[in-house]
């Protein structure tokens, strides 16, 4: 399972999904494209949800049995700008090794974490060891304070 994560961070930190910084908008929305495929692939039913200012909003839900309890987990995709100059010693938006860490831009905050939940949640979809029914919502403007939060949380209460 640990190699099937590398490979996917690998893929995820590649996305230069800087939500602060307009031309990065195809970037943003190719993150949010990138989220719901690799979701799919492991069996949960995905939709982008946008708002009137923000980047899409993944989510995507697996009902293993709709009497099971439901968890929500959230995320975030958007990450700070990273230039050498800000003290990277290797393309930020690459996986690299450093002292036996893992190092790139968003791979603590919040890339890494999330995929974790993912691939770990997708691998026991998979065995059909899940026990739950599991929600995602991943947005792509923590980074920015999103202000449509509140609007598209309120209009998709059902289904959170």
């Amino acid at each position: 399972m640990y190699e099937k994560y590398l490979k996917l961070l690998g893929e995820y930190i590649s996305f230069q999904s800087i939500s602060t910084d307009n031309t990065f908008k195809n970037e943003m929305y190719q993150t949010a494209e990138w989220l719901s495929k690799t979701l799919q692939d492991y069996g949960f039913k995905t939709e982008l949800w946008t708002g009137s200012e923000c980047n899409p909003i993944v989510y995507a839900n697996y009902i293993h049995d709709p009497k099971a309890e439901t968890i929500l987990i959230y995320g975030h995709y958007d990450v700070q700008p990273a230039e050498k100059s800000d003290g990277w010693d290797a393309d930020p938006f690459k996986v690299t090794t450093k002292n036996g860490r893992l190092v790139a831009r968003g791979i603590v905050d919040n890339k890494g974490q999330n995929l974790i939940h993912i691939v770990t949640i997708g691998e026991l979809i998979k065995r059909n060891a899940l026990k739950y029914n599991v929600l995602f919502m991943i947005e792509g403007n923590e980074e920015t304070a999103n202000p449509d939060i509140p609007t598209i949380v309120a209009k998709n209460k059902k289904k959170l």
